[in-house]
């Protein structure tokens, strides 16, 4: 029987292989920790969307449908309802609770949010405009421009040409 016999360089070898392999293990098992808690994460946030969901379907898309389907069997959409009430007061700035009392007085019962809303949009669309003070909107553009009469590339009268180093 033959006899062999380990040299050193075997046995340093042999110890860098056994530590390669404990890092690896200890490397594999803090992946797992970070798999583990990246999928207890996302069964939380699956859990959140499955509960969002219905809730969705029952009170939001429930409630713009309803609201939709009110504006729609009006015979037009509210907003136009709103520029309605700047078109009959025409030149007067009217603030939302104005806008807001003379659709009730016309039988329309929103609440002042969708009033407030839909003046909003309107005034996006361009359809009023900003009124004289803040808060107010009107039919008409009452905005002025914030210089008139003079052209930006007008020199002033006194303006005389100087070189560098000359006294005033």
């Amino acid at each position: 029987m033959a006899r062999f016999t380990v040299s050193d360089v075997v046995v340093d070898g042999i110890t860098r292989l056994d530590k390669d392999i404990a890092d690896a293990k200890g490397r594999v098992a803090q992946a797992q920790e970070q798999l583990d808690a990246a999928q207890s994460l996302l069964a939380r946030l699956q859990a959140m969307r499955d509960n969002v969901l219905p809730f969705l379907t029952e009170y939001v898309s429930g409630e713009a449908r309803a609201a939709r389907e009110e504006s729609s069997s009006e015979g037009g959409s509210f907003v136009d309802e709103v520029v309605e009430v700047f078109h009959q007061h025409s030149g007067t700035d009217l603030d939302v609770d104005q806008v807001s009392k003379i659709l009730q007085e016309n039988g329309s019962h929103q609440n002042r949010e969708r009033v407030r809303n839909s003046v909003n949009y309107a005034l996006r669309l361009g359809k009023i405009h900003r009124g004289s003070r803040r808060g107010v909107y009107t039919l008409e553009d009452t905005s002025t421009p914030a210089a008139t009469g003079v052209e930006v590339s007008e020199e002033p009268s006194d303006w005389l040409p100087r070189e560098i180093g000359d006294s005033l």
